[in-house]
């Protein structure tokens, strides 16, 4: 079993075996013979080292030798972070009424972290939290402090228009969930030990809604 250094940026947070300026550090292990020692062929019979994700590469290339503000650091490390997709809903859902309190919420309101990232002395963790969504529903726009919930009217509309006259007779629905970004770093070459970013909004597809009159019957 041989154990190869490699210098390459990191999404999944291994803790670094080295500090080469510029890189993360971290350990593979490939099968092989021990002769090779920590060369990087691993001797004979060993398997190759694949190379780094370039995705990931692509965000820490740029910066340079020298140790980076922290603040740059961790910009590119909340490039990183795995915002979850913003899917809208109605109650009722696909049609409702005019004067009816329509109910609305979404999914992907929750809590985002990164991995920490180790580079040149200094351990970063970016963490986002959702704190509004801001609904555009057509014939106006509201924001909620939550994500709302099904059957449930703590995110809410009562459209006083049908959408008759709208395209495809529906308003088209959509929602941006805005998240606060912080972040945190370890190491003796912090600039600082926690900071802010600016905020993160993602945006849902829209969804039609057709919002109808209702029809009193009425006798003679």
């Amino acid at each position: 079993m041989a154990t190869v250094l490699i210098g390459v940026p990191s999404a999944h947070g291994a803790p670094p075996v080295c500090n080469s300026p510029g890189f993360l550090c971290g350990e593979i292990t490939s099968p092989g013979g021990s002769s090779g020692g920590r060369a990087p062929s691993g001797g004979g019979g060993g398997t190759t080292v694949p190379p780094p994700d370039p995705d990931v590469t692509n965000n820490f290339q740029d910066l340079g030798p020298a140790a980076p503000a922290t603040e740059d650091l961790a910009q590119r490390v909340r490039n990183l972070a795995p915002f979850p997709a913003v899917t809208v809903h109605t109650s009722p859902a696909d049609r409702t009424y005019v004067r009816v309190r329509t109910g609305l919420w979404v999914d992907g309101f929750q809590t985002v972290r990164t991995q920490p990232i180790t580079l040149a002395g200094q351990t970063v963790q970016v963490t986002a939290q959702p704190k509004s969504v801001t609904w555009n529903l057509g014939e106006t726009s509201i924001t909620c402090t939550g994500p709302g919930r099904p059957n449930d009217t703590s995110c809410s509309h009562t459209y006083q228009r049908s959408s008759a006259r709208q395209p495809g007779g529906a308003y088209r629905v959509s929602a941006v969930i805005t998240w606060t970004v912080a972040w945190t770093c370890a190491g003796a070459a912090c600039d600082d030990a926690a900071g802010t970013l600016p905020d993160e909004e993602i945006p849902s597809v829209p969804v039609p809604l057709v919002v109808d009159e209702i029809q009193a019957n009425t006798r003679p």
